[in-house]
C-alpha cells in the first residue's frame, strides 16, 4: 500500500497518479508495488533517488509554511493568536481537533531579535504545556507543568548564535566553553542568562509554539480562567549582540514564493521555498548538517532557487517518496504493538525525530505539531498512524469495550475523538464529539458511573463505547456511553501525561468489534 502523502496537497500531481486514499499505515495491509524505495539514513545516489530524498525531507516545510501563513494573517510573528472557544462543528479551526485543550499559536522569527515567553503562574492543578518547534515540527522544549515547570519569563533563541546545543538549558547552568570564547571575541547575547526560568535554544531560526490549556469544564466559568491565562502569556522581542547564524534581510514572508506562505501548492514551488529557506534552518542534528546540504544540492535546492535536474520526472519521485515513508514505518523494528491491535510508534518517532525524516514528513501531514511521548501518546487501531478510520454498513455500531480506566499520572486526561469523512466533528443532536475522564454520564457496564461527582473513585472495571450513527440513538441507558458517528469516520484516541502502563504492557488495551446496531 502507497500513501498518499507528498502528492496529496499538490493537486497537479495528484491527477497523475492513483494512490491509496488511507492516512495510516495499515498493519494489515503492508503490501508494496514495484516502485523503489530508498533508505533515508545511507547515502543516496542518483538524480530520481535525490530528488525524493528532498521532497521527504522538505515537506514538513509545506505544513509549517500553511501554519504560519495563517497565523499570520491574524497576527504578527512573535505574537501568541490565542483560541478563545473549544472546537465546533461550526467552528472547528482545525482539522481533527480534540476537544481538551484550548490553542494558542505563535510563528517565531528569531531573524534579528531574541524573543521572551511569559508564562503566567497556572496553580490550579490542570495540565499545561508551552512546547516550542523548530521549523520542521521537533519539539525543542515542552514547558509546562508534566515537566516541573514554573510560570516566569522563558528566553528564546538560536543556538548557532551562542554555538550551544540544541535544547533546554537550565537557568543559571555554565555555558559551553565554545560560546565563552565566542562571547570573548563577538560580545554577550545581549540578555542576563540568569534572570530566566530556562532558556530555550532553538536550532532553526524560525519556529512554532502550539500551546495547550487544558479545559477541565467547558463552562463560562473555567473558561474566563483559561482567557485569563492566555490574557497574561506574551511574547516580547529583546535586542542580541550575538548573530553567528545566518539571518535573512528580511521576516519570513520574505522567504516565501510571491510573499505569500501559502502558495506552495505544487512541488516546484515547495523546492523553492527550502531553497531560501534553509540556509537559516539547518537540521537539529549538527552531524547530519553537510549530508543534507549535500543531497539538497544534488537535487537543484541551492543557492537560493530551485534548479530543476533533467530527466527527473517528479511524479515519479513522489511514487518513490512515499514508498520510502511507508516502508521505514511498516519496519516491524519501528512499531510498538500494545495488544488488541493497538499500536504505536517508537518514541524517535514522535515529537522529535533526530534523523528520522521519513517519519517527519508522515507526523507532519497526519498530525503536525505533535507532542512528545512523555506529554501525550496517539495509539492506533490496527495501524500506528495518529488517526485510525472505520465505516459502517446499514444497521451496524462499533462497540470498544476498555478492560479499567486508563492509568494517567496526576493532570493527565485522555478522550477518544470522532470525525466524520470531512476530517471534522460530526453534527448530532446531544452535541458529544468526544468520551474521556470528563464524561461525567460514562457508565461501567455493572451500572456505576465511571467519573464525575457520584461516581466511586476507589473502583475501575470494565465499561464500553458504543459509536453507531448520529441518526440512530440508543436507549437511554446507553446515553452516556454513546458517541455519535457517521457512516464513515475515523477517530483518535490520546492520553496525555501517560504513565508507563500504557506502554509496558499492564494496561489492556480496549476490544473493538463490530455489531448490530442498538436500539
Amino acid at each position: 500500500m502507497l500513501l498518499q502523502t507528498i502528492l496529496r496537497p499538490f493537486g497537479c500531481l495528484a491527477s497523475l497518479v492513483a494512490l491509496s486514499e488511507s492516512a495510516a499505515i495499515s498493519s494489515t495491509t503492508r503490501n508494496f508495488t514495484d516502485v523503489p524505495i530508498i533508505n533515508l539514513n545511507d547515502a543516496v545516489d542518483g538524480a530520481l533517488n535525490v530528488t525524493a530524498w528532498s521532497l521527504i525531507y522538505s515537506y514538513p516545510l509545506y505544513i509549517f509554511a500553511n501554519f504560519a501563513g495563517n497565523v499570520l494573517r491574524s497576527v504578527p510573528i512573535n505574537t501568541i493568536y490565542h483560541q478563545r472557544q473549544l472546537s465546533s462543528p461550526d467552528n472547528p479551526g482545525v482539522i481533527k481537533p480534540n476537544i481538551d485543550t484550548l490553542y494558542s499559536r505563535v510563528v517565531l522569527d528569531l531573524s534579528h531579535h531574541d524573543v521572551v515567553l511569559t508564562i503566567p503562574n497556572i496553580t490550579d492543578g490542570r495540565y499545561w504545556n508551552y512546547p516550542v518547534y523548530d521549523s520542521f515540527g521537533n519539539v525543542i522544549a515542552a514547558i509546562g507543568n508534566l515537566n516541573n515547570y514554573t510560570g516566569g519569563q522563558y528566553l528564546i533563541r538560536r543556538s548557532d548564535d551562542v554555538l550551544i546545543q540544541p535544547g533546554v538549558q537550565a537557568s543559571g547552568n555554565p555555558p559551553h566553553k565554545k560560546y565563552l570564547q565566542h562571547e570573548r571575541h563577538h560580545g554577550s547575547s545581549g540578555s542576563n542568562e540568569t534572570a530566566y526560568k530556562a532558556i530555550v535554544n532553538l536550532p532553526t531560526t524560525h519556529g512554532t509554539l502550539l500551546i495547550r490549556l487544558f479545559v477541565k469544564e467547558n463552562t463560562t466559568e473555567d473558561l474566563n480562567q483559561l482567557h485569563t491565562y492566555q490574557n497574561a502569556s506574551f511574547l516580547t522581542s529583546i535586542p542580541r549582540n550575538i548573530s553567528a547564524a545566518l539571518s535573512p534581510s528580511g521576516n519570513i514572508t520574505s522567504l516565501a514564493p510571491n510573499g505569500s506562505l501559502l502558495g506552495l501548492d505544487t512541488p516546484e514551488k515547495l523546492f523553492d521555498f527550502a531553497a531560501k529557506f534553509v540556509p537559516y534552518n539547518q537540521p537539529e542534528n549538527y552531524t547530519d548538517r553537510y549530508r543534507v546540504a549535500s543531497i539538497l544540492g544534488a537535487a537543484g535546492i541551492y543557492g537560493g532557487r530551485y534548479h530543476p535536474l533533467s530527466g527527473v520526472n517528479l511524479t515519479q519521485a513522489a511514487l518513490v517518496a512515499n514508498a520510502s515513508i511507508t516502508a521505514d514505518l511498516a519496519n516491524s523494528s519501528h512499531i510498538r504493538h500494545l495488544g488488541n491491535n493497538w499500536e504505536l510508534t517508537i518514541p524517535s518517532y514522535q515529537g522529535n525525530f533526530g534523523t528520522n525524516y521519513g517519519p517527519r514528513a508522515y507526523v507532519a501531514i497526519n498530525g503536525y505539531q505533535q507532542q512528545k511521548t512523555d506529554q501525550t501518546l496517539y495509539p492506533g487501531y490496527k495501524n500506528t498512524g495518529f488517526t485510525s478510520s472505520a465505516s459502517l454498513s446499514s444497521g451496524q455500531a462499533l462497540l470498544l469495550t476498555f478492560s479499567g480506566k486508563p492509568p494517567l499520572k496526576k493532570t493527565g486526561f485522555w478522550s477518544l475523538s470522532i470525525y466524520g469523512a470531512d476530517q471534522y466533528l460530526i453534527p448530532n443532536p446531544i452535541d458529544l464529539f468526544e468520551i474521556g475522564d470528563r464524561s461525567s454520564n460514562l457508565t461501567y457496564q455493572h451500572g456505576g458511573l465511571v467519573y464525575g461527582a457520584g461516581a466511586n473513585a476507589s473502583y475501575d472495571g470494565p465499561f464500553q463505547v458504543l459509536v453507531q450513527n448520529a441518526n440512530s440513538a440508543p436507549p437511554a441507558n446507553w446515553t452516556g456511553n454513546w458517541l455519535p458517528a457517521s457512516d464513515s469516520f475515523s477517530y483518535i484516541l490520546r492520553w496525555y501525561a501517560p504513565q508507563d502502563a500504557l506502554t509496558n504492557g499492564s494496561y489492556v488495551y480496549p476490544t473493538q468489534q463490530n455489531i448490530t446496531q442498538i436500539i
